[in-house]
């Protein structure tokens, strides 16, 4: 039986539902893509210049590599509900002191609405809704299918680029060799 708390999280539209994707920085992403396929059975939504979308259900990505000269997180997504969901959560978020640092945004490869943030700890999430849900029919797209005119940084064309904050925190939480 659910506690009344729960109950109460459950119905609150501003809050995530699940994990949705992560985000991988990689010196190496055409080895990673090729590890995440082969050994884990993922499979290649869409590759743009810098990033592998890559997924093992059916929404479009579920992790994706981006090409860097270091290997960290780069972030994690969180679903919403919906576009109200994702606007009142960013500005819940920044009520409690974590202001967007990048969004309101559409991106390209995955269709989904974005906002971003980073976490008490340094660690930079997105809140996420709508996010293309693809099957076995679905082509994946290339690098010359994801371009956008200059000074876009996403479909809509309203969102400042990251800017330098958000950009150190996505370099910030390490993967070390063992």
């Amino acid at each position: 039986m659910a506690t009344a708390a729960a109950r109460t999280r459950g119905l609150r539209k501003d809050r995530p539902q699940r994990l949705t994707h992560v985000v991988l920085n990689s010196h190496a992403v055409d080895e990673t893509q090729r590890f995440l396929g082969e050994a884990l059975g993922f499979t290649l939504a869409d590759r743009t210049v810098a990033i592998a979308f890559m997924n093992c259900n059916s929404d479009h990505h579920t992790i994706a590599v981006g090409i860097s000269d270091n290997d960290a997180l780069n972030h994690i997504a969180f679903l919403m509900p919906d576009f109200e969901s994702v606007m009142r959560g960013g500005g819940r978020m920044g009520d409690a002191g974590f202001p967007i640092q990048w969004g309101p945004g559409r991106h390209g490869p995955g269709n989904n609405l974005f906002n971003y943030f980073i976490d008490p700890f340094g660690v930079v999430i997105e809140y996420t809704a709508e996010v293309e849900q693809v099957d076995e029919s679905y082509k994946p797209r290339g690098p010359e299918d994801w371009k956008w005119p200059p000074g876009r940084v996403d479909q809509w064309g309203i969102s400042p680029p990251p800017g330098p904050v958000l950009k150190e925190a996505q370099k910030r939480v390490l993967f070390v060799p063992s």
